[in-house]
Formats: structure tokens, C-alpha cells, sequence
């Protein structure tokens, strides 16, 4: 993905324009980047509120398969720890590279290192803590 793509594609989701079949895996990680290095502390409720509105729009509700609440902090907290692992402190094309290239994150089964199956199928509407694998510094998103 360029920078440019990943621009546009930002800016589809934020108008609620973005297709479906385009929010990706790739997508939300992009997404979680650059909000995690916009917004700061600020970037869960940023991102919450973006999902949230986008999945209304495009039909697909934060019901029972819309919006989860662990899962968007998990990956946000992922995405954050790879930019501090790798220094990454600007949005641009090599972050992205770098981001997308990640066979970590590139692991979308990655959350259920930390929590069990049952706790993921709980944990919707409500954060809850790993279960399996402590997550160093998670209360960043928290404490503000």
C-alpha cells in the first residue's frame, strides 16, 4: 500500500465511503498506525469512533458482528508496541512498509496469544484484559 493509497483509504473510512471488501486485515493495521501516531492517547476512542460510525453506515451494525471492543484495543496496543519496538514515529511509506511487512502482526490470529477463545467471544462490547499473555503497557489507553 502507498502512502497515497493509505491516505485515501483513511479518508474513505472517515466519509463512511470506504467498501467493504476494502477494509481489510492490511487496512486496519494502516488505519491503527496512523491513528496510534495522530492521536496519541487519544487513539482508541479515535479509532472506536470511526469503526463505530463506518460499520452504521455501511450496513453492518456493532452488534454481534460489527465493532469489538478488545479487538480494537488488542491491535491498536500491537500496532503502537511495533512503532516503540522499531522507532517509528512518523506516518509515512517506510512505516508502512515496515507495518505491513511485519509477520507478527501480519498474524491475524495474533490475539488469541492472549486470550482464550471464550474471552474474545465475551469481550465485545467491553475491554477485558489478557487472559494468557501479559500486554506491557496496555493502561496507555487508558490514562489520560
Amino acid at each position: 500500500m502507498t502512502i497515497k493509497e493509505a491516505y485515501r483509504h483513511i479518508a474513505q473510512l472517515e466519509e463512511c465511503t470506504l467498501p467493504r471488501t476494502k477494509w481489510t486485515h492490511d487496512a486496519h493495521l494502516v488505519t491503527g498506525m496512523y491513528i496510534v501516531l495522530s492521536y496519541e492517547k487519544q487513539a482508541l476512542a479515535e479509532m472506536k469512533t470511526r469503526i463505530w460510525r463506518y460499520n452504521e453506515v455501511v450496513g453492518k451494525g456493532n452488534d454481534n458482528t460489527g465493532y469489538h471492543e478488545t479487538l480494537t484495543v488488542f491491535w491498536l496496543w500491537a500496532v503502537r508496541k511495533f512503532c516503540i519496538d522499531n522507532n517509528i514515529t512518523a506516518f509515512n511509506q517506510l512505516a508502512i512498509n515496515s507495518l505491513l511487512n511485519d509477520v507478527t502482526l501480519q498474524n491475524r490470529k495474533l490475539a488469541e496469544d492472549y486470550y482464550d477463545e471464550i474471552d474474545l467471544y465475551l469481550s465485545r462490547k467491553h475491554f477485558m484484559r489478557p487472559t494468557l499473555k501479559d500486554m506491557i503497557d496496555i493502561n496507555y489507553f487508558f490514562n489520560h
